[in-house]
């Protein structure tokens, strides 16, 4: 067991790149001037400027304001289904039947439930099972995708995989670079595309003939639990 968990803990931690945030630094100030004693304009408050990410790439800014937020589930719920390309219906469901981020696990991802479970404000601070609960939903959705792209002849996100033994380098880059696009709204860094590439072997020695399968997934799913779309 602890040995099949190894490689997802590795590209989940290679490909999470922590956000770095800005402050503003400064505050209006007042002076009096040497006849009337009024105060003179307040001067406007310096803010950081956007810096950009690693030279070369596409990465993430800096954020002028220190303020980050977690997306509520059906906001989650929602950003996936866009960047996936899937109907918000499809998602998740537990059985079949529930919708994991309206109904399941609406408290755990910072919903409220006033009208049956009389929880009218988001719980102060998220519980022990709210990375549970995104992690659900995040798996599902991928796997959702990547059945309807591997499984079938249209095309999708996971379409140029379909059919290679072994997806050539720049054929992951691709997908990778798809994935990125899609949830975080950036392209990948070279270190990023290069540990996806990296990853496909990890899945060959875990999967063997379902190794593609394993790729698509937990990429998806590494990148679907990134902090910068966990986050806004």
């Amino acid at each position: 067991m602890c040995r099949k968990t190894q490689p997802l803990a590795a590209v989940v931690v290679a490909l999470s790149l922590t956000l770095t945030l800005g402050c503003e630094e400064g505050s209006p100030s007042t002076s009096k001037d040497g006849a009337g004693g009024t105060p003179a304009a307040p001067t406007a408050a310096p803010t950081a400027a956007p810096t950009a990410g690693p030279e070369g790439s596409d990465g993430p800014l800096e954020s002028m304001v220190a303020r980050l937020r977690a997306k509520p589930g059906a906001v989650y719920a929602r950003d996936l289904a866009t960047a996936l390309d899937l109907p918000r219906e499809n998602v998740c469901r537990e059985l079949g039947l529930y919708d994991c981020a309206d109904e399941v696990h609406r408290i755990a991802l910072g919903g409220v439930e006033p009208y049956v479970q009389a929880m009218f404000n988001p719980l102060p601070t998220s519980p022990i099972t709210a990375p549970i609960a995104t992690d659900r939903v995040a798996l599902s959705a991928c796997g959702a995708r990547a059945r309807l792209d591997l499984d079938t002849s249209g095309a999708g996100l996971f379409a140029p995989l379909r059919g290679a033994a072994r997806p050539s380098d720049s054929t992951l880059d691709q997908v990778t670079q798809g994935l990125y696009r899609g949830l975080l709204l950036r392209n990948p860094t070279p270190d990023e595309s290069a540990v996806a590439r990296d990853f496909y072997d990890e899945a060959v020695a875990e999967s063997g003939e379902g190794a593609t399968r394993t790729w698509a997934v937990m990429t998806c799913f590494a990148v679907a639990t990134h902090v910068e779309a966990l986050f806004y």
